[in-house]
């Protein structure tokens, strides 16, 4: 939905009622109605961040050591595909190509702008270059443009990592999430959207022991534990029995409320207690860099407590069109975030180890490094 100015929305107010043992009295509590109407954007956006980093771009390369310009925005702005001849000055020389301009994340706040290799007036910047691009190249969605022209001093030769960062984390079950603890005819599997969902469940183990006589099996688990224990006469006592004993307890136990019993016939006791199968979630890591980076679609190592119950698999946010001259080459993505998925048996805290010769890049080749510590829960 478009808005425009002088738009107006209209929220008619909310009451809710209940009713009390006591007759005729009904309380309620009750939202009053109001409405808001579109002002007028009269902010100019401004530049919260311009870095301009020296170099020379090399035919597109990934690892080209790029004359480049990285602009933050304090609200969301558009620029155009490519910076037009003359936008952009540095010192009393403008460019003769088009810069070409790659958004770097999806709210329109961050860009990336790249010198051309056939731009001789500007393909090199040196350090405390003055470089400036015009305010007529950047409008935000009330068609203001900056205040002034967008002015920065090319620092020395970026030779730093990219900094990540964790910005959110969310699991969901694997599609065999669901722990299952098999003895015999017996198994008891979590609850898929319960307690002990995907990676929750996995280190749980299960324990039938047998007591002659016993009139009425029991179920007892212990979440801190991590057990699930059955006691029951097993020469008397069949699956069933197990099933209707949990059903009938999840109320004054919440815990068996989390899992299920399938199955039927008799019992067989364990000598030790076995050990979950399957149990896995399936998490999503969003990273956060402090500068535009390529993040080369393929795996990264998992460390930490996960390290060795867990795998990950890496993507980039977004995928830009195909442009030789940009930093990244023709197909590479430019961002300034990254998802990582990770598929795990354990939940707890880890660590993404990058390749540094695979992983994820600057656009003046310099490969990150240092593990990023994340925590699935």
């Amino acid at each position: 939905m478009l808005l425009a100015e002088d738009d107006v929305f209209e929220f008619e107010g909310w009451a809710e009622n209940s009713t009390t043992h006591v007759t005729g009295f009904v309380p309620s509590r009750t939202i009053a109605g109001s409405t808001c109407e579109v002002a007028d954007d009269v902010t100019p956006p401004r530049a919260t961040l311009a870095r301009a980093y020296p170099g020379v771009v090399s035919g597109g390369a990934t690892n080209s050591a790029a004359a480049r310009i990285e602009l933050r925005f304090s609200e969301p702005v558009t620029l155009p595909s490519s910076i037009a001849a003359g936008k952009i000055t540095k010192g009393s020389v403008s460019n003769t190509s088009a810069a070409p301009v790659t958004a770097l994340n999806t709210t329109g706040t961050a860009y990336l702008v790249q010198i051309v290799s056939n731009d001789l007036t500007m393909t090199a910047f040196a350090a405390n270059d003055v470089v400036t691009i015009n305010k007529d190249q950047i409008t935000d969605r009330g068609s203001l443009n900056p205040l002034d022209n967008v002015s920065m001093t090319v620092g020395s030769t970026d030779t730093s990592a990219p900094v990540l960062t964790v910005s959110a984390v969310e699991c969901a079950a694997s599609s065999n999430g669901q722990a299952d603890l098999t003895r015999g005819n017996l198994t008891i599997s979590a609850v898929a959207a319960g307690a002990y969902d995907g990676a929750a469940g996995s280190g749980f183990t299960l324990a039938v022991n047998n007591q002659r006589g016993l009139e009425i099996p029991t179920v007892v688990i212990d979440a801190t534990a991590k057990t699930v224990v059955v006691t029951a006469d097993v020469g008397y006592h069949t699956v069933a029995d197990i099933s209707t004993v949990m059903a009938n307890s999840w109320l004054t136990n919440a815990l068996l409320g989390n899992w299920e019993v399938t199955g039927s016939g008799s019992l067989s006791a364990t000598v030790t207690p076995v050990n979950a199968i399957n149990g896995s979630s399936t998490c999503t890591v969003e990273l956060s860099s402090n500068e535009a980076i390529v993040v080369a679609d393929g795996g990264a190592t998992i460390g930490g407590s996960l390290g060795g119950y867990a795998s990950a698999q890496v993507s980039a946010e977004q995928t830009v069109a195909a442009n030789t001259e940009a930093f990244g080459g023709s197909d590479d993505a430019v961002s300034i975030a990254a998802t990582v998925t990770v598929t795990s048996a354990l939940l707890g805290t880890g660590t993404l180890v990058f390749a540094t010769s695979d992983g994820v890049m600057n656009s003046t080749g310099v490969w990150v490094s240092t593990p990023v510590e994340f925590t699935l829960s």
